[in-house]
């Protein structure tokens, strides 16, 4: 970094009137401050590392006020970085701005595979933080556990042990390569049987001299996948009020209730229709046309069932996706929270990396799910656009909760 972008970071600061998700600015008027380590732990578990500008004095408007101990500065933050575990190599530069001196600190990116960087002189626990817009906050344990998670091998490229290639619906698989031809006819599916393609895509997988169905296959082209695992389903359930239980309908505390089984494909669609046809719906004329509004946006609706089974976390045998419809939202649970170093704050964003990367890569190609971020952005867009909240999303670590409310729908003021 040479000075030249030093006084822009700092004029670009002063503009927005905040600190940067990446940059953060310390006075250093009284000498290195405190906790400096939760910033370097913060910045070197951020996507790309971070920079910390010395002598600009954020409580002044972000004013220079320069580093009266220049040499003391950077050989306390040295011994600090060494403590660190892994340990920080930062680069410094030495910058004159406005006739003070300024100490910018690169504040590199942890290795992936070693994150997260804490200090060492605490308890991982208590050591470890991340970087939430222009705030460092300390690291759950889940949020730890999930990012060791995230570099281990795919989970859903583990073979299924007691399946075998006939519990796979080769129908199924079939039209799967012919919709991969139909997008690129020259895609590799073109010479490929049905196994090699499977083999190719993490589906199948070699297990001693038998060729097995790995998880993703299983789910996404088994005939039966809740014959090996159960609560592999989606449940959707109505209830007449706010709370479950609220209202008891013929001895039941519910309205609706069924099950979507199956494959992954199977799932999501009868999850979808059976939700569209739950919803209410207000009806209008557009000149001589009847029109309807649906109680939630439909992409709205597809998008958190699709992302549920998408991004849940299928170590968790025991649990499955559930949807619930309330008289005042829709929620949408699964197991598993956020995955790696991804936050609520950054959805919109699109993940280096994905809890299941080969269901992913099958379910993009039928056109189910996409990978560039762009989802997220188009649900909250699509509730403004009819005068909703925007989704609310909620990363409990053990599971994953997306509400959509519709309150603005039921004010019939708004609607008259």
């Amino acid at each position: 970094m040479d000075c030249q972008d030093v006084v822009a970071l700092i004029e670009e600061i002063r503009h927005l009137g905040s600190e940067l998700d990446d940059v953060e600015a310390k006075t250093a008027q009284g000498g290195l401050p405190e906790r400096i380590y939760r910033s370097l732990s913060a910045l070197s578990n951020l996507r790309g590392g971070g920079v910390i500008l010395f002598g600009v004095d954020e409580e002044q408007r972000f004013a220079v006020v320069g580093v009266p101990d220049v040499a003391r500065l950077q050989q306390e933050l040295a011994s600090i970085a060494s403590e660190m575990r892994p340990p920080l190599r930062l680069h410094f530069d030495i910058c004159e701005v406005e006739g003070q001196r300024v100490v910018a600190v690169t504040v590199p990116e942890c290795p992936p595979d070693q994150k997260p960087c804490y200090w060492g002189r605490s308890r991982l626990e208590e050591g470890a933080y991340v970087r939430v817009g222009t705030t460092n906050r300390r690291m759950t344990v889940n949020e730890i556990r999930r990012l060791w998670a995230s570099y281990r091998d795919d989970v859903d490229a583990e073979v299924v042990p007691d399946a075998s290639s006939e519990d796979l619906d080769w129908r199924r698989v079939e039209a799967y390569r012919a919709q991969l031809l139909h997008r690129d006819p020259e895609s590799a599916a073109a010479e490929q049987t049905p196994e090699q393609l499977l083999l190719g895509v993490h589906c199948l997988a070699r297990d001693g001299g038998v060729v097995r169905p790995t998880l993703a296959g299983l789910l996404l082209f088994g005939r039966n996948p809740q014959y090996y695992f159960p609560r592999f389903i989606i449940t959707i359930t109505q209830y007449t009020g706010t709370e479950v239980g609220q209202e008891i309908i013929h001895g039941r505390p519910y309205l609706f209730d069924t099950e979507a089984q199956g494959p992954i494909p199977a799932m999501i669609d009868k999850a979808e229709r059976t939700v569209l046809g739950l919803i209410k719906r207000r009806a209008y004329f557009d000149g001589l046309t009847r029109r309807e509004i649906p109680e939630y946006p439909e992409f709205a609706i597809r998008e958190a069932i699709r992302n549920a089974v998408a991004h849940r976390d299928y170590t968790a045998r025991g649990s499955h996706i559930d949807v619930r419809l309330f008289a005042d939202r829709l929620e949408v649970r699964n197991p598993g929270g956020l995955f790696g170093d991804l936050t609520v704050e950054r959805l919109d964003e699109a993940p280096p990396s994905t809890r299941n990367p080969n269901i992913m890569r099958v379910l993009q190609d039928l056109g189910y799910v996409e990978q560039r971020g762009t989802g997220i952005r188009r649900m909250i867009a699509e509730m403004r656009q009819v005068n909703l909240e925007p989704p609310h999303f909620k990363d409990a670590g053990t599971y994953f909760l997306v509400t959509l409310k519709n309150h603005t729908l039921l004010d019939e003021e708004t609607l008259a």
